[in-house]
């Protein structure tokens, strides 16, 4: 087992002989196990043992069994304990997500105040199998059914080559004590209902089925490279930035099945239901919006428009001579002592002394009117987009200046003719807006 332990980090670069890894021990078979190897094989280590306190006087009883162990070893030893059932409901997280934010976070501490390189988790290959096929339950695409990494970022697995049967043979040979969760041998969770129902029942057609498990995944996980080749070829061709958003042509999304589109929109934030939506609505009216997290996707005439929904708050231009940022943009503030006329539509040219400071700059709302250069009536910005026939997208991304209360200027699209330079003009505000 040592051996194989070594090798299996050798071949795929887990860590160093060098390196100062965080050990992550419950106290059960698995991580006592990898601690035990870790530490015959001569690596400097330190463990982490998170008390969720959720069974009493048995998670007080973990914690004095690792801390005793690492005592008589001479290996440092960090505890914690937490309040994962008040966190859980502060949250609305089930117990097993809040037991996992809080140890990892805490992982995280420790690793940037202790200078640890890595953190060691006890997933085998059993875990690995119940991973698989929960995914496969709950309708994951590839990259559900490619497994538990060894790696991710700092957090290293180092027993994924060992079965739970190998790990209790190497125990059995060395006579490895260790603590026994009676929670594990129960159905009440997702993962335990997976590993003594759903498994036991496939493991009588298959009874090697850890090990072909495993051989699918890394099939996969080959099949999931070339799929990201295929996505990166097709981003460069129909895909392009322009101010800060995202144009997806409509001509890339012809015969493209849903699942191809939701490969690259899930990174935004959309789910398999939105990009259903998505793929079929393209032929459709422009206009039809679709909501992320963060991200906001328009259907538009050529296509598909994707930017980012930053809530922006109104900056206050206060002074001249001075740069001014409202997120991606910056306007630069001056002031002449004389007219001065430009026809930069990024950059407005005022008469300083119709203009009284200081100057808001903002997103557009709903009911907001100015007077648009050239004309001595008023009209709604509503309007005056429909004028312009702006997608919904550059809508949202157009911002204003105002004094007063009165626009100015909508920013990149047209100053407010009450504001104009003339020929009494005497002093002229520059606004020169970078998007």
């Amino acid at each position: 087992m040592q051996d194989a332990f070594l090798k299996f980090i050798d071949q795929k670069k887990l860590c160093k002989s060098t390196d100062k890894i965080l050990v992550a021990v419950s106290g059960g078979l698995d991580s006592m196990a990898l601690l035990r190897l870790f530490h015959e094989g001569g690596f400097s280590v330190a463990v982490a043992h998170a008390n969720f306190q959720l069974r009493g006087a048995e998670s007080d009883g973990d914690e004095q069994f690792v801390a005793h162990y690492c005592k008589q070893r001479g290996i440092p030893f960090f505890g914690n304990r937490f309040d994962t059932n008040n966190y859980a409901k502060a949250n609305g997280l089930s117990v097993q997500m809040a037991a996992r934010e809080l140890r990892y976070a805490w992982f995280a501490q420790l690793m940037q105040s202790k200078g640890f390189d890595c953190v060691a988790t006890a997933h085998h290959a059993n875990d690995n199998t119940e991973t698989v096929l929960l995914n496969l339950t709950k309708g994951a695409g590839i990259d559900g059914l490619t497994g538990i990494e060894p790696r991710n970022g700092k957090i290293i697995r180092p027993l994924l080559f060992a079965s739970r049967a190998q790990i209790e043979e190497y125990a059995a040979q060395i006579q490895l004590a260790w603590r026994e969760d009676e929670s594990n041998a129960g159905t009440d969770y997702e993962r335990n209902k997976i590993r003594h129902t759903v498994i036991t029942t496939l493991k009588q057609i298959n009874p090697a089925l850890e090990n072909t498990i495993a051989r699918s995944t890394e099939k996969l996980k080959g099949v999931e490279y070339f799929a990201e080749a295929g996505l990166a070829y097709w981003r460069n061709a129909y895909v392009n930035e322009f101010h800060g958003q995202l144009l997806i042509s409509k001509k890339g999304l012809q015969d493209m099945p849903a699942a191809a589109l939701y490969h690259y929109l899930r990174t935004f934030g959309f789910n398999w239901d939105q990009c259903h939506q998505i793929a079929t609505a393209t032929h459709l009216q422009p206009g039809k919006r679709f909501s992320a997290l963060e991200y906001e996707l328009v259907i538009d005439r050529d296509n598909l428009i994707l930017y980012s929904k930053s809530d922006l708050k109104p900056v206050e231009i206060a002074e001249v001579d001075k740069v001014y940022r409202q997120g991606a943009q910056e306007m630069q503030v001056r002031l002449l002592k004389e007219a001065f006329l430009s026809t930069q539509k990024t950059m407005a040219c005022l008469d300083a002394d119709k203009v009284p400071m200081p100057l808001t700059w903002r997103k557009w709302m709903e009911g907001d009117v100015f007077y648009p250069l050239g004309m001595n009536q008023k009209k709604k910005l509503s309007d005056f987009f429909i004028d312009q026939k702006l997608s919904l997208a550059d809508k949202d991304s157009v911002t204003v200046v105002a004094s007063n209360g009165q626009i100015v200027w909508v920013v990149g699209y047209r100053m407010d003719d009450r504001f104009k330079i003339t020929d009494t003009t005497r002093r002229t505000l520059i606004l020169d807006c970078k998007f």
